[in-house]
């Protein structure tokens, strides 16, 4: 399957010279801006610049799902899961399938396809943020992103008021949204605890997120960073550029050391794993590939 910046995804059968199918975004929603397929290759998520997610059943090539953002920026990556969350082991919790969301300014998160809800927020501040203690930090940088759950009309072709209602809003106009922010991700959800997330973004850092401990997250490339836990659902990544204060949110900080010579010049955009050798390859805007051991 692949997508163009025009709304439609288009799919490809290898046995056949014909295209089985196309799946069409309506316009209001926005340029589409990223795309993932489910692990059980029933289910597809498309996000568009203006921050909606829609979720199509493949096999009646039909949107059964829609939701708005918080962020209303555009969703710049998605990628997919189908199993139980580390917090969730032990409860008889039945595995479920989960999307992650790079959206919004400088942080991902991990949602419930079925309920909605966010489980997991791994989010980045500004180094104005350093040294602060939670009292310090306002009430929408403690905040998890939510997806707002839009009305589909009943005809398949129909225009979706709550997206046309929008259009004159000139805070949604489809740009490159909130700067800085993440472009890349790469990760795994395990219920054996071994759960990470890895991403990139346009302030060129790559890090490495657990989903568990605070202490066991690093930088990979960029500024050292340090990282709170503020609860088991959203974590904090704060640039270390001044020496923490003993009222800070957790003590537990990121073990990444100076940012590397080499690191990317322009922002991180892709990542992808290599089994053998063990290794993690990035991509950035400046037009380099490169390999981490």
């Amino acid at each position: 399957m692949c997508g163009t910046q025009g709304g439609v995804v288009h799919a490809w059968d290898l046995r056949s010279s014909t295209e089985p199918y196309a799946l069409k975004l309506r316009p209001e929603l926005g340029f589409l801006s990223s795309m993932a397929m489910g692990t059980d290759r029933n289910w597809m998520v498309c996000g568009t610049s203006r921050g909606f997610i829609g979720l199509w059943d493949v096999r009646y090539q039909t949107l059964v799902k829609l939701w708005h953002h918080s962020s209303s920026s555009p969703i710049h990556r998605l990628a997919t899961c189908h199993t139980r969350l580390p917090q969730d082991t032990g409860r008889g919790d039945a595995v479920r399938p989960y999307i992650f969301v790079a959206a919004g300014k400088n942080e991902a998160s991990v949602f419930d396809v079925a309920a909605g809800d966010c489980r997991q927020c791994f989010r980045t501040l500004g180094a104005e943020y350093a040294g602060l203690g939670r009292g310090g930090l306002s009430d929408e940088l403690l905040e998890l992103p939510s997806l707002k759950d839009i009305s589909l009309p009943s005809r398949p072709d129909g225009c979706i008021e709550y997206a046309r209602n929008m259009a004159s809003d000139l805070s949604i106009g489809g740009g490159l949204g909130p700067e800085p922010s993440m472009r890349a991700l790469m990760g795994r959800i395990s219920d054996s605890g071994a759960s990470y997330l890895v991403s990139g973004g346009s302030d060129r850092r790559i890090s490495f997120w657990d989903f568990q401990s605070a202490s066991r997250c690093y930088t990979i490339s960029g500024d050292k960073l340090s990282s709170s836990s503020v609860s088991k659902n959203l974590f904090l990544g704060i640039p270390n550029v001044a020496k923490p204060s003993s009222n800070n949110i957790n003590p537990l900080m990121m073990k990444g050391g100076v940012r590397p010579q080499a690191g990317h010049e322009d922002s991180v955009l892709d990542l992808k794993s290599v089994e053998r050798p063990r290794a993690l390859l990035s991509a950035g805007g400046d037009g380099i590939v490169k390999c981490w051991r």
